[in-house]
């Protein structure tokens, strides 16, 4: 839409700053992380480390059949869900690996939990999570440094 303006003169007004304070809060399905690695995780990573603290794992996309890890397109396999193995035939999703990107000198990684019975594995993700190389960690509207030592 177009439109035509008549006028003898135009008076800009300068727009105040609002300031507004909301009660910080942590989302309980979706976590985004920036790390220092200079390689994104290899999804071979994540199911080592996820197995080593008690889940069997699996890859795929929505509703799809089970990929290897070493079957995932590297570096990017953003739109593949991290799954419990014993919940593919009861769940056509998981934790959704919705972003990764590799910058000059970090990475960003995004999860999204769609499936609530992966409750352990979620909480265990996001451990792993913090334990990444100067994990810088948003969720919700907080933001978290993880501090390892």
């Amino acid at each position: 839409m177009t439109f035509r303006l008549v006028t003898n003169s135009i008076t800009i007004i300068e727009r105040g700053i609002i300031k507004t304070i909301f009660k910080p809060w942590v989302s309980d399905n979706e976590i985004f992380v920036t790390t220092s690695l200079v390689d994104i995780p290899r999804p071979e990573y994540w199911k080592d480390k996820l197995s080593s603290l008690g889940h069997e794992i699996v890859f795929r996309y929505y509703g799809c059949e089970v990929k290897s890890p070493d079957k995932l397109p590297y570096p990017d396999y953003s739109g593949y869900y991290i799954q419990a193995e014993n919940r593919v035939d009861k769940n056509l999703e998981g934790i959704f690996i919705k972003h990764i990107s590799k910058y000059e000198k970090s990475i960003s990684l995004h999860f999204q939990n769609k499936d609530k019975q992966l409750g352990s594995i979620w909480i265990d993700l996001t451990r792993v999570l913090s334990e990444l190389q100067d994990a810088k960690i948003s969720s919700g509207i907080a933001n978290l440094m993880a501090t390892i030592g």
